[in-house]
């Protein structure tokens, strides 16, 4: 899913709260006056969960990989301006367009600009199921249609975060199950409750309700799950666990 996916990968720029663009694993960049190269300059003693230094040849891999054919990206469209990917150092990816793209800064925002290490995008190694990127989590364990364990990144390169050490999503589609694991305490967070679920979770909890439809029985979460997700922002005990049903 979008908040696991984003748990794990990190893009060169990313959204802010407000929606704005700002750094992720790109420190800065430059946009030509004619609005078809943009340089970026990419962030210092970044890892990847296999121990590999983020340089530029995995962000032009990554991009490669992307628009070939035989990867048949649903995406590729979104970057079908890009006309090359360059490294002219290991610090700084320069992409040419062919032509003037508004979108572009926020195509690679999105989870489809995920960067990924080459040595094992030139391996063909199978990211949809063993996906390894540079994000605040880890994939440890992952039950189809059951659950998904993320263990934190201890080299995650924004200082301090994330500040849990473990996430369990469980994958709960009974939404009488999800209600009682709320009521007891057994699951902290649920991303969607049914407003017919409202009235019994208000009298029996003190769950609080954002306007998002998200329920959570510690106010934290609720800024946790507004936040950019490069990491979780609780103020929380890192040595607890979170349990998170979600909904199919």
């Amino acid at each position: 899913t979008f908040q696991t996916l984003k748990s794990i990968y990190d893009t060169l720029v990313e959204p802010n709260q407000d929606g704005v663009l700002v750094p992720a694993l790109a420190e800065s960049w430059d946009i030509s006056a004619d609005g078809t190269v943009y340089t970026f300059s990419l962030r210092k003693g970044v890892v990847f969960h296999n121990g590999d230094a983020l340089t530029s040849a995995d962000v032009t891999a990554t991009f490669d990989r992307i628009l070939a054919e035989e990867t048949a990206s649903p995406k590729a469209s979104d970057f079908g301006a890009l006309e090359s990917v360059s490294a002219p150092d290991d610090q700084t990816v320069v992409f040419k367009l062919s032509k003037p793209f508004a979108p572009f800064l926020a195509a690679l925002a999105s989870g489809w600009g995920a960067i990924l290490p080459k040595s094992l995008v030139d391996t063909g190694h199978d990211f949809a199921s063993q996906p390894v990127g540079t994000g605040p989590f880890s994939l440890t364990e992952w039950v189809r249609d059951s659950k998904i364990v993320l263990t934190k990144n201890e080299n995650y390169w924004m200082k301090g975060l994330p500040k849990l050490d473990t996430v369990v999503m469980n994958i709960i589609p009974e939404r009488a199950v999800q209600v009682q694991g709320l009521l007891t305490g057994q699951v902290d967070v649920s991303y969607i409750i049914d407003k017919e679920d409202l009235p019994v979770l208000a009298i029996n909890c003190d769950e609080q309700t954002s306007k998002a439809g998200v329920l959570t029985r510690l106010e934290a979460f609720i800024d946790m799950l507004r936040q950019s997700p490069v990491g979780p922002r609780v103020d929380r005990d890192p040595s607890s666990d979170v349990q998170t049903p979600v909904p199919r």
